[in-house]
């Protein structure tokens, strides 16, 4: 059994406190990210900051290769040529390849199922692996996606090959929709678009499309129960939403091959890479006993929309109070009075600018006579009948 180096028991369970406190209170918050969107690493509990975000995939966590050996107080020598690793501390030398599966500790060779890669010019290598060859200890917490690493563990190197850690191993639901997220967001980075925000709500219809594909054995964005993606968006006052969803199979197929072929198919593409789309709820789902998942996304199309407004709302005030949320720093409100004698022509308009701050903003709108109206920001519209 591995041991804990000796330290102050205050500040390991403070450390693991906060952080499930920060997650509890990311939880209650309505419109809130439901779940931390990226990892972290404490060393000896203090967080590493790093250039490029640490990555989770395929249930494995990886680190930019000059901080994962910078923090744990080692040499490194990477060969740009050949793409080949090596790792020096107090004696251990560690050989790695990028994008190969096998590995040396000190000449032993190992076979490893969390090879190193390429990501926008960094290599990322395996955080448990290396971590643990130059004897530390590491611990993985899913509930904040934390990793905590003590280096002066008396952890011994494994013996054999090295299989994955059961605190890592795939699938784990939560985790695969935070790989899925990343992945999303990193080609969302590299295209120059801005990455997603979570949204609690999208996150609650994906997870309930997932599990009615699943307990009811079908496999398509309309539920024969709940309906379209646009219906059960309205039960969460959201405008229609466009949703994709995938079925991964662990024995054959990742995450990866699931993004890869969203991103292949042109409709799907146009979805997670639309520039206006600032919002998204991404959820796993696993049947007990089977390595199918269900992955689906809900991306709110519009980089802002109306808190808690239904779609449709019917007033005899002529005064209201909206607020919502946005990806900018200001959004135009624009007000349409329809035409009597046509829903798609309006009679008059009026526009004002509010203010986002911390990406929420509040505004009075006035309506000026009975009648219908078209409150529109951003491509949101909400519908009022002002009576």
């Amino acid at each position: 059994m591995k041991s804990k180096p000796d330290r102050p028991i205050f500040s390991y369970r403070f450390k693991k406190v906060l952080a499930l406190f920060i997650l509890m209170f990311m939880l209650i918050i309505p419109g809130k990210i439901t779940f931390a969107s990226t990892i972290q690493i404490f060393i000896d509990e203090e967080l590493l900051l790093t250039d490029v975000e640490p990555q989770l995939l395929n249930g494995r966590t990886y680190l930019p290769l000059r901080a994962c050996a910078e923090a744990l107080s080692a040499t490194l020598d990477y060969d740009s040529a050949s793409k080949k690793i090596t790792i020096m501390h107090e004696g251990t030398e560690i050989h790695l390849t990028v994008g190969q599966t096998t590995a040396s500790i000190n000449g032993q060779e190992y076979t490893i199922d969390a090879k190193p890669f390429l990501m926008n010019d960094f290599t990322l290598v395996p955080v448990r692996f290396i971590s643990e060859a130059l004897h530390c200890l590491v611990e993985w917490e899913p509930q904040t996606l934390s990793v905590f690493i003590y280096t002066d563990s008396d952890t011994p190197i494994h013996a054999g090959q090295f299989t994955p850690s059961p605190d890592e191993s795939i699938p784990q639901v939560e985790n695969i929709a935070i790989e899925a997220l990343q992945q999303i967001n990193n080609i969302r980075q590299s295209k120059k678009l801005e990455t997603f925000v979570t949204l609690s709500e999208l996150v609650s219809i994906a997870d309930e499309h997932n599990q009615d594909m699943a307990q009811n054995a079908y496999f398509s964005t309309n539920s024969p129960s709940q309906g379209s993606p646009a219906k059960r968006a309205q039960a969460f006052n959201l405008q229609a939403t466009s949703e994709v969803i995938a079925k991964i199979n662990y024995d054959l197929s990742t995450v990866t091959s699931a993004i890869s072929a969203w991103l292949n198919d042109p409709t799907t593409n146009a979805i997670l890479l639309n520039p206006s789309a600032a919002y998204i709820g991404v959820s796993a789902y696993r049947s007990p006993g089977s390595n199918e998942v269900y992955l689906t996304a809900e991306v709110l199309p519009t980089r802002a929309y109306f808190i808690d407004t239904p779609q449709h709302l019917t007033t005899s005030e002529a005064k209201l109070t909206l607020n919502g949320r946005s990806a900018a720093r200001q959004e135009v409100i624009t007000i349409y009075k329809l035409s009597n004698s046509s829903q798609s022509m309006y009679s008059a308009k009026k526009s004002q600018t509010v203010t986002v701050n911390n990406t929420y903003f509040f505004s009075d709108i006035e309506l000026w006579e009975p009648g219908s109206y078209v409150i529109n920001i951003a491509n949101c519209n909400i519908y009022v009948t002002y009576k």
